[in-house]
C-alpha cells in the first residue's frame, strides 16, 4: 500500500492523462491508457497519443517505500480515469492510498475505494517514450543553448482557443523564440493571414538537470533519475548521464512522438 494525498494524485493524473483522453478512437489500444510506475521518487504517470507525451510524478506521503517493496507497472484505461479523477478532485488534500497487483489498481480516499483493471496484466505493451523527455539544454554544451521562455497558460490558451475556430487540422500554429535576447516576446504565426506576439512571464532561468537537482525536493530531475522500486538502486542514471541524454534528446524537437519500438 502506497500513501499519497488525493490532491497530489489528482494533479499528476489530470495532467498526464491528457494524451490518453484525447487519443483518437482508432489509435492503438495502449494509447488509451495511462502508465503508472512506482519508483523511489514517487508514482510516475506517463501517457502519449503519438503527437504529445506527458510525464508527471505524485510524491509519496509519510515514509517512502524502499527498493524491493514496489508493485507491478499499471496501465489505467481512460474510461476508468474519467471516473477516478472526480473522486480525487472532490477529496482535495485528504489522505489517499494506492494498491496494485497484476490484475487491478485500487485507489482509496475518504473511505471510498475505486478498483480499476490493470491492463498491464494483459501483456499490453506501452510505448517506450522515456528517451524523448528532456529538460533545457545546458549552455555549456555545443553548439549553443536553445532559447528558453516561460509563458502564461491562460494567455496561451486564449490564443489557441481562438485560432482553432479558424483552422483545419492541416494548419499549424507556428511559434518563434528570440535566440539572441532573453525576455523578448514569443512570435506566433498562422497561415498567411495572422501574426502576433506573446509576452513571457518572469522566470528563474532555464530548467536544466543541474538547476533542478539543486532544489530541496529534486525538482524535475526526479523524473529522470527515478528507479522502479522493483529494480536495484544502482539502475538510476547519474546526473552527468542525464545531462548527456538531455542534449541528445534535443534532436527530437518537432518530430512526431513515436509510439513504437
Amino acid at each position: 500500500m502506497f500513501q499519497f494525498t488525493a490532491q497530489a494524485l489528482y494533479r499528476a493524473l489530470d495532467v498526464a492523462g491528457m494524451p490518453a483522453l484525447k487519443a483518437t478512437h482508432d489509435a492503438r489500444p495502449a494509447l488509451h491508457h495511462v502508465q503508472g510506475v512506482f519508483t523511489d521518487q514517487g508514482l510516475i504517470f506517463t501517457a502519449t497519443d503519438r503527437y504529445h507525451a506527458v510525464r508527471t510524478v505524485a510524491a509519496y506521503e509519510g515514509e517512502a517505500p524502499t527498493h524491493g517493496q514496489g508493485a507491478p507497472e499499471v496501465l489505467i484505461h481512460r474510461e476508468g480515469l474519467k471516473r477516478l479523477l472526480p473522486m480525487l478532485k472532490a477529496a482535495k488534500a485528504a489522505p489517499a492510498t494506492v494498491e496494485a497487483d497484476a490484475d487491478a489498481v485500487v485507489f482509496t480516499v475518504g473511505g471510498q475505494s475505486m478498483r480499476l483493471e490493470n491492463a498491464a496484466g494483459d501483456g499490453m505493451d506501452f510505448p517506450r517514450v522515456e528517451a524523448l523527455f528532456r529538460l533545457h539544454q545546458n549552455a555549456a554544451r555545443p553548439p549553443q543553448a536553445e532559447p528558453f521562455v516561460s509563458l502564461s497558460p491562460e494567455k496561451l490558451q486564449q490564443i489557441t482557443t481562438v485560432v482553432k475556430r479558424h483552422t483545419g487540422r492541416a494548419m499549424p500554429l507556428h511559434l518563434s523564440l528570440d535566440r539572441f535576447t532573453a525576455g523578448r516576446p514569443v512570435s506566433w504565426m498562422l497561415g498567411d493571414w495572422a501574426v502576433g506576439m506573446l509576452m513571457p512571464v518572469r522566470n528563474d532561468g532555464p530548467c536544466t538537470h543541474e538547476s533542478e537537482a539543486r532544489r530541496d525536493d529534486g525538482g524535475l530531475s526526479r523524473l529522470f533519475s527515478a528507479v522502479p522500486l522493483m529494480e536495484a538502486p544502482d539502475a538510476a542514471p547519474t546526473r552527468e548521464d542525464s545531462a548527456e541524454v538531455a542534449a541528445a534528446r534535443a534532436t527530437t524537437r518537432g518530430a512526431q512522438v513515436s509510439a513504437g519500438a
